[in-house]
């Protein structure tokens, strides 16, 4: 998890969410995993690689935003793919992952 890859050449966003600290987490679709990121450097922090390839969106929650969700697709991947992903399409939930999320912005209605 501590592997430094610079942001610009590495990564294909599907979905992104902030950390309390300031990263960056980013959902990699094709990817199989999610990364944080340091947005001023550019550089990949964390990675946890997951048993899915498509990978859509990634949040933090729980009472101190500290578990981590991780949700994937499967609807576009061929019978094969499935066979070998029997988890695509699952929601993820990393239980007090080792970092905290930020709660969203609400708007004023």
């Amino acid at each position: 998890m501590s592997e430094t890859t610079d942001l610009k050449t590495d990564v294909v966003i599907e979905h992104k969410c902030l950390l309390a600290e300031g990263s960056v987490w980013v959902a990699h679709w094709d990817g199989w995993q999610v990364t944080g990121w340091n947005p001023v450097s550019a550089k990949k922090l964390h990675s946890i690689k997951l048993p899915v390839t498509k990978i859509t969106s990634c949040t933090f929650g729980g009472e101190s935003f500290e578990d981590l969700y991780i949700t994937s697709a499967k609807a576009v991947l061929t019978e094969d793919e499935l066979e070998k992903q029997p988890l695509a399409g699952s929601l993820f939930v990393i239980n007090n992952c080792g970092f905290n999320g930020v709660p969203a912005f609400e708007f004023g209605v």
